[in-house]
């Protein structure tokens, strides 16, 4: 099992807050914009990227070619969150602990479904 950051980035370097989720056990992907893709940035702050146009289509339209292309790339993957580079991951639990829980509730609610896949969505609450 893998568990995915699927975000849209325009910091540069995006590790203040990328690197953590990486630390924390997240594989990453991220959408930037084509002249920031070849700015040198640091190595752990994404797994896979996606290069948009000069056009900015917006958050949910990067997300979810992220999270498509992550699914392809990825046999693993189980879980995308969804959120932005200026969101940090649960330092108190695991990605793993929490794509468990999150597929322990959609298997209880959809049983006969062979794969529950998700996605999470940080609120910082």
């Amino acid at each position: 099992m893998s568990v995915w950051l699927c975000i849209p980035s325009r910091r540069d370097p995006p590790e203040s807050t990328l690197g953590a989720w990486h630390d924390a056990g997240y594989k990453i992907a991220i959408c930037r914009e084509r002249e920031l893709c070849s700015k040198p940035t640091c190595p752990r702050c994404w797994d896979f990227i996606i290069e948009m146009g000069i056009d900015y289509p917006g958050w949910s339209v990067c997300t979810n070619a992220l999270i498509h292309a992550v699914i392809l790339h990825d046999p693993e993957a189980n879980w995308c969150v969804a959120g932005g580079d200026d969101t940090l991951p649960d330092p108190s639990r695991a990605p793993e602990e929490i794509a468990a829980e999150c597929e322990e509730y959609f298997l209880s609610k959809y049983p006969t479904h062979p794969r529950a896949f998700g996605v999470m969505q940080p609120t910082g609450d």
